[in-house]
């Protein structure tokens, strides 16, 4: 095989989608929502909408939720150019994640970039305008946590005002879906009337117990869609430990070492995954010499996975 037909088969890889609870709990909520809202629309009344805040550490895998979620659903149409109506907007909040920046972003993302200044309340009120006309039901706004990093009060509760302008239109509301980081409970919690309209999908840690049937599940699945076995110093509870520990206990990061590892496998021809595998995706992911390596020193507890290189040493964990 060359590596042309590896990269593509990679490539497939990253195609792939394992549904984990967090999943499901957002598809269920997700499709309650925009039941309601289709109910409302055909019987022609108007009431509040409501939103959905998903909540994750970095490489949780939120975006990847959303962007299935959307991309898969048999009833919604996506932003595109080649039709008028889209169902749902998604976004990533610019910097500076200012209520006007944000709402110029919107506009540009609708098709309708404004070619002059505008003030926040005018330019939000095009961004309603041009999402009626599209029949946009959902704008989803991720990494919705700068909207509350290093602000005034006064700062985020513009910002709150504004989603909440949205949701309450009495014209066209439009549920909002936030994605970020946990800091975007600060936002959310700091005015009772946006938290009661939202509702929580927390993108929980890995269970080094409780999650290693799933994850085993997982890597067999990954392995198998490119006919690879696994080497039987992978097939035990304590490399699951070693890998859960690894990815900083998110499984967006997990699904990645298990690509890369799999990349390696491949490249040099064997017909089964190893862990050494996994040690070469760790050590040229992270940089780190093979003694603060988590898949090779037996005390991997200590090391501090997120860190890459802090000053030529991985950081230990306290």
């Amino acid at each position: 095989m060359d590596d042309q037909n590896i990269y593509e088969r990679v490539s497939d890889l990253k195609t792939r989608f394992v549904k984990t609870d967090s999943y499901r709990k957002l598809e269920i909520e997700f499709n309650r929502l925009l039941s309601y809202r289709k109910a409302e629309i055909a019987s022609g009344t108007c009431r509040e909408a409501r939103g959905l805040v998903v909540i994750g550490e970095s490489g949780a895998g939120k975006t990847t939720l959303l962007r299935r979620l959307f991309e898969t659903h048999p009833d919604l149409i996506l932003m595109n150019c080649e039709t008028i109506q889209a169902d749902v907007v998604s976004l990533s909040i610019p910097s500076p994640a200012t209520p006007k920046h944000v709402g110029l972003t919107c506009l540009t993302a609708l098709g309708y970039p404004l070619r002059r200044d505008r003030t926040t309340s005018i330019i939000w009120e095009q961004v309603h305008h041009h999402l009626k006309m599209r029949g946009t039901m959902f704008l989803h706004l991720d990494e919705a946590q700068d909207f509350s990093n290093n602000r005034s009060v006064s700062d985020m509760e513009a910002v709150i005002n504004t989603v909440k302008s949205l949701m309450q239109n009495r014209d066209w509301p439009v549920g909002v879906i936030l994605s970020g980081m946990p800091v975007l409970h600060k936002l959310v919690n700091h005015d009772p009337q946006l938290s009661r309209r939202m509702t929580p999908i927390e993108m929980r840690q890995l269970d080094p117990l409780g999650d290693q049937d799933m994850i085993y599940s997982s890597l067999h699945q990954y392995c198998a869609a490119v006919k690879l076995e696994l080497d039987t110093n992978i097939k035990s509870s304590a490399f699951i430990k070693r890998l859960i520990h690894s990815s900083a206990y998110e499984f967006g990061i997990l699904v990645e070492f298990i690509i890369e590892s799999i990349e390696n496998a491949l490249l040099r021809a064997s017909n089964s995954l190893s862990l050494n595998d996994f040690v070469c995706a760790f050590r040229r992911r992270s940089g780190v010499v093979d003694c603060l390596n988590p898949f090779v020193i037996e005390d991997f507890e200590m090391i501090k996975a997120r860190s890459i290189l802090t000053n030529g040493q991985n950081e230990v964990r306290k």
